[in-house]
């Protein structure tokens, strides 16, 4: 991935390496469609785009009218510190209309990313009424459920809650994306939208 390129350029020596970029979702499609043309497989590329933003449209047309305003905590990674991916999710929950994260601006950190200090004081403030927690065995985050500050927001007292430990195994990409958004909405809005965890929506049929 973009911020590696000290290993990109070790393996080079092996074999040609594709950097990916996972600063956004645009992004994502088109690393989708680089992967594709590299590939051969430009048409299976474009096809799960479409799948995608086909998806997208479909389950935001049942979201309420004010879902933008639902105060969202979002935490993915492997570390103790708000990653990329946490500021791409956020910005597609507000383009979507089904949220607004309740972080601060994220500042460029040394690896050009943006990064913050993830503050338990800060949540509390915040008050998020929906949680977004993807973690996975091993990571340094995987604990933070257990903390104290986390059992006073009003996501916790009413449920609203995505903590899941699987995603870890599709990498960063528009897979990972759907499948945290798909486990937002079933948190937020469980009556509306039961199909958490469920693959099959984002899947080829004959996947």
């Amino acid at each position: 991935r973009v911020g590696q390129e000290e290993v990109r350029d070790a393996v080079e020596m092996v074999a040609p390496v594709y950097l990916v970029d996972i600063g956004g979702v645009q992004t994502l499609k088109e690393g989708w469609m680089d992967v594709g043309l590299l590939t051969g497989r430009q048409a299976e590329a474009e096809e799960a785009i479409h799948r995608f933003e086909h998806n997208v449209e479909h389950l935001a047309e049942d979201l309420p009218a004010d879902a933008v305003n639902t105060r969202v905590a979002v935490g993915f990674g492997d570390t103790n510190w708000m990653i990329w991916d946490s500021s791409s999710f956020c910005r597609f929950l507000h383009d979507e209309g089904a949220g607004t994260c309740v972080f601060p601006a994220q500042p460029e950190s040394e690896y050009g990313s943006p990064d913050s200090e993830f503050a338990w004081e800060f949540i509390v403030e915040a008050d998020p009424e929906a949680w977004v927690m993807i973690t996975w065995e091993g990571s340094a985050r995987a604990d933070s459920v257990t903390e104290p500050a986390w059992l006073e927001t009003t996501a916790h007292r009413e449920g609203r809650i995505c903590n899941e430990d699987s995603a870890g195994s599709f990498g960063h990409g528009l897979l990972m994306l759907q499948w945290a958004y798909q486990c937002y909405l079933n948190a937020g809005w469980p009556s509306i939208y039961d199909h958490p965890g469920d693959l099959a929506v984002w899947l080829p049929e004959d996947h």
